[in-house]
């Protein structure tokens, strides 16, 4: 199967039915959304004099955050913010809503003192500030890319029946469109907010994570030979730490080389979001990623240490949808979040102590995504393409950092069911 065939995937796993694309995810992520207003607050002039400041989470805390915006962001096209679309299902309503309400643009601007916490204008800004941090931290990185721009879209609501999504974030590839979800209740009875009420926007990483998609997906459109072939999408966070609802297991999944392929791109936009910004790192307080999806962590929520067995490799490979209950009780190893999150530790630990400049590491994983992508093309197994990005990361980054044969072997120590070391 030829990289044309790949899905270009921001997020989720894809089942055996359009409808059910996004339940492992997309069932705990339909409520009630939390308004936000649209503030009144007025551009004092058309220049960006002085850095701008806003209340982002880290490690735990929020904390001022503040960013030189006096020249443009080059990643990002336009912002918008809230408008209404509605869907029959998930699957319309993520990849084709009917506009109900159209969004508004929103534009970077000084101010009189600070938006207002609970505004669409906080929330755009709260996105734009780590993507527009990382541009002026590594500006050659960011011109070697020549990256198309993106969209942002800040708290669009999406409704489907009588709920909307919510508590979520995304990117789609056919838009080159990064969406964040309203913050929400699962129902009218149950005012309890996921990640102590905190928003995903107000953590530095969702951003950055959304953003390391489009620079894979830019950079697989490279190396494939059919540019306009699209997926279906998923959504990015699981919210099981906070619903506890069992995932049915009866539905069967299309276990294909795309599977393994998604699975590699969530490591990288989990690893990228870290070396991308110092900001981003230390997810406390964000429910099922605050070990899961944290590259310094060895475990996952409920304690299993992320190592890939056969036994794992093999429930990630299984057609039959197991059942799932929540992060904190069992670790979903059919998630390819999870299978990613194994391969971003990894790489962690080969960069742990070393003397090496962040974007150095960040140059490191852009040329394994160009190896690991330009080889991948003609396989068709997807265990395979999960050994290749193994193999290939190994290959690129000890040219470039010293791995002496222990570091080699606690790399390969994570991927048991899936290689054998090239240690020796």
């Amino acid at each position: 199967m030829g990289a044309a065939s790949f899905l270009l995937i921001g997020c989720g796993t894809k089942t055996s039915k359009k409808k059910n694309a996004t339940d492992v995810y997309g069932g705990r992520s339909l409520g009630v959304p939390v308004p936000l207003m649209v503030s009144q607050k007025a551009c004092l002039s058309g220049s960006i004099l002085n850095p701008l400041e806003i209340d982002l989470y880290r490690r735990g805390r929020e904390r001022p955050f503040r960013t030189d915006f006096s020249s443009e962001i080059q990643a990002v096209e336009t912002t918008e913010f809230a408008g209404s679309f509605r869907g029959r299902d998930q699957f319309s309503l993520l990849n084709s809503p009917e506009i109900e309400n159209p969004s508004k643009i929103f534009e970077v601007c000084d101010i009189a003192g600070e938006y207002e916490s609970n505004s669409y204008q906080d929330a755009a800004l709260s996105i734009l500030t780590p993507i527009k941090s990382f541009e002026n931290r590594y500006p050659k990185l960011i011109n070697g890319l020549s990256l198309p721009q993106i969209k942002i879209r800040v708290a669009p609501l999406l409704r489907q029946g009588d709920q909307y999504l919510i508590n979520n974030a995304f990117y789609y590839s056919g838009t080159r469109e990064i969406t964040f979800l309203p913050q929400g209740y699962d129902s009218k009875e149950d005012l309890d907010l996921p990640m102590g009420g905190r928003p995903l926007w107000k953590f530095p990483m969702v951003a950055l994570h959304e953003y390391g998609h489009h620079i894979f997906v830019e950079l697989l459109r490279k190396y494939s030979d059919q540019k306009s072939s699209l997926p279906p999408l998923g959504l990015c966070f699981d919210n099981s730490h906070h619903y506890h609802k069992v995932q049915s297991s009866a539905q069967s999944r299309n276990v294909s080389v795309n599977l393994a392929l998604i699975a590699v791109n969530e490591a990288f936009a989990d690893i990228f979001a870290y070396f991308g910004e110092p900001g981003s790192r230390g997810l406390d307080g964000m429910g099922c990623m605050e070990k899961s999806r944290d590259v310094e962590s060895r475990t996952f929520n409920n304690g299993d240490i992320k190592i890939l067995h056969k036994e794992q490799i093999e429930i990630f490979l299984s057609s039959a949808q197991k059942e799932y209950t929540g992060c904190n009780e069992m670790t979903n190893y059919q998630d390819t979040h999870i299978i990613g999150a194994v391969l971003g530790r990894a790489i962690f630990k080969v960069f742990e102590f070393q003397r090496v400049s962040d974007q150095k590491k960040l140059e490191i994983l852009i040329d394994w995504l160009e190896q690991f992508l330009s080889k991948v093309n003609d396989e068709t197994d997807p265990k395979l393409v999960l050994k290749l990005a193994v193999d290939e990361f190994y290959e690129v980054a000890k040219q470039e950092v010293r791995i002496d044969p222990l570091r080699c072997i606690k790399y390969y120590s994570h991927f048991p069911g899936i290689t054998r070391n090239g240690c020796y």
